[in-house]
C-alpha cells in the first residue's frame, strides 16, 4: 500500500501513459504508470464510486470482498487526500487534475459551462475514443465532445441506477476503439444520506464492480477504482482527521494468476541469460510491441523491474517508421535517448530540432518531447529512463 497520493493525481497519470498534454501541474504517480507500461492494457475503466472514503473500505472489506481481491491479486493500493467534501467538484478534480477553485466546477449547473476540460475530452482531441455513463445532468455537456455518451436519469431506486451505469460499462466495452471509460457509482453515498443499511450498499457496488471487471477482462484492460470525498456521516464530519480516499488500479485479468505466473507471463516477452547476478538480454529475444501512445513503432523493454531485479531505470529498444514516433507528452521520469540509427525530428517544449545518428539526449523530468522518425531509413533508438521515486520506492 502507498500513503498520500492525491485525487488530482489521476487525471495527470492517465495523460502520461497515453502520451497526451494536461494543463496540471501536479506530477503523475509512477508507480501506476509502470504497473501500466508492463501490461499495456488495451482499455483503460475509471470507476468513482461516490462516498467510498478509506475507512468504509476497511470497515465493510467483507461486503467489498471482490474489490478487496482486485488490490491481493498483483494490484495497486494508494491512501489518497481529497480535495473537497461534495461529489462534483470532487470528480471534476479528478478528471482535470485541477483543485475546485482551479477548474471552477462547483454544481452540476457549472458543468456545462467550464472551458476546462477533461481528460475525456483531451483525449478525443488527440483521436482516442473515450465513454461515459454517468448522470443525465453530468452527462448532458459531453454529448458531442466524446464519442460515447451514458446518461442515466437520477431515480428514488439507486440501486437500480448503478445497475444502469454498469450496463452501459459492460456495453461499451465491447467497441473495440475505446480507450478510456468513466463511470460513476452512487449507492453508498445516497444510503449514507439516507441512513439506511451501508453494507446493502456495499455489496451491490461490490457486485457492480464484480462485472465490470469480468468485461475489463475479456478486453485485456486496466481498472481505475477510487472514492471522490469523505462519506457523510456525523462521526466522519466531527473528526480531525485529513479524508482519504483509495485509490486502486489493477488489471483484473490477472486476477486468476499466481504471483509466479504473472512474473512467468512478463518473462515470456524476454529470453534472458545470467552470468553470475547478471541478466544477458539479445534484442531479437525480446517480443515488440507497439505502446498505446506510439505510431509505427516497435518498442522491446530490455531491462526493466519487472522483468529483473533492477531498481532505478529502464531500457528500452525502439525501431520506428518513417513518419511514426511519440506525440508530445511529458511525465516524472528522467529520459535519456540515443540514436542509433536513422534520423528524427526531436520535439523539446514548442522548439524542433533534427536528430541524428550517433547522437545523445537528455530531457529532464517534467519537460513536453516527443519525437518523429524521418528519412525511408529505419530509426533506431535507445531510450532510458528512470520510473521511481527514490523516496516512496
Amino acid at each position: 500500500m502507498f500513503y498520500m497520493q492525491s485525487i488530482l493525481q489521476i487525471a495527470p497519470t492517465l495523460a502520461d501513459f497515453f502520451g497526451v498534454h494536461l494543463n496540471s501541474q501536479v506530477r503523475s504517480i509512477e508507480q501506476i504508470l509502470n504497473f501500466a507500461y508492463s501490461r499495456n492494457p488495451k482499455v483503460v475503466v475509471l470507476v468513482v464510486i461516490d462516498s467510498l472514503d478509506f475507512r468504509f473500505y476497511s470497515d465493510f472489506a467483507d461486503e467489498l470482498g471482490k474489490i478487496h481481491e482486485l488490490v491481493e491479486r498483483d494490484g495497486l493500493l494508494f491512501v489518497c487526500e481529497t480535495v473537497s467534501s461534495h461529489t462534483t467538484p470532487a470528480i471534476a478534480s479528478i478528471l482535470t487534475g485541477l483543485q475546485p477553485d482551479a477548474h471552477g466546477i462547483l454544481t452540476s449547473e457549472d458543468v456545462g459551462k467550464s472551458k476546462i476540460k477533461s481528460i475525456l475530452e483531451i483525449l478525443e482531441d488527440e483521436g482516442y475514443k473515450t465513454a461515459a455513463a454517468i448522470e443525465t445532468k453530468g452527462a448532458e455537456p459531453l454529448w458531442g465532445r466524446i464519442s460515447y455518451v451514458f446518461a442515466v436519469d437520477d431515480r428514488e431506486d439507486i440501486i437500480e441506477y448503478d445497475k444502469l451505469i454498469k450496463a452501459h460499462t459492460i456495453s461499451v466495452l465491447k467497441k473495440q476503439d475505446l480507450r478510456l471509460m468513466f463511470s460513476h457509482l452512487r449507492a453508498i453515498d445516497r444510503f449514507a444520506h439516507r441512513g439506511e443499511d451501508l453494507s446493502v450498499a456495499a455489496k451491490a457496488v461490490n457486485e457492480n464492480v464484480r462485472e465490470i471487471a469480468n468485461a475489463i477482462s475479456e478486453r485485456d484492460g486496466m481498472l481505475v477504482i477510487c472514492g471522490d470525498h469523505e462519506m457523510h456521516v456525523k462521526e466522519r464530519q466531527a473528526s480531525q482527521e485529513k479524508a482519504t480516499v483509495p485509490l486502486i488500479v489493477c488489471c483484473p485479468q490477472d486476477r486468476q494468476m499466481s504471483k509466479k505466473h504473472r512474473f512467468e507471463k512478463l518473462r515470456n516477452r524476454i529470453k534472458m541469460n545470467r552470468i553470475g547476478e547478471a541478466c544477458v538480454v539479445r534484442v531479437k529475444d525480446v517480443k515488440g510491441i507497439c505502446p498505446p501512445n506510439y505510431e509505427k513503432t516497435d518498442s522491446r523493454p530490455l531491462i526493466s523491474p519487472k522483468i529483473m531485479n533492477v531498481k532505478n531505470f529502464v531500457m528500452v529498444y525502439n525501431e520506428v517508421e518513417e513518419h511514426g514516433g511519440v506525440k508530445t507528452h511529458e511525465h516524472g521520469a528522467e529520459h535519456g535517448y540515443f540514436v542509433m540509427e536513422g534520423k528524427m525530428l526531436l520535439r523539446i517544449g514548442k522548439e524542433e530540432k533534427e536528430v541524428e545518428a550517433g547522437t545523445a539526449i537528455y530531457i529532464p523530468s517534467g519537460v513536453p518531447h516527443g519525437f518523429r522518425a524521418i528519412g525511408k531509413d529505419k530509426l533506431r533508438l535507445i531510450m532510458i529512463y528512470s520510473p521511481f521515486d527514490k523516496d516512496k520506492r
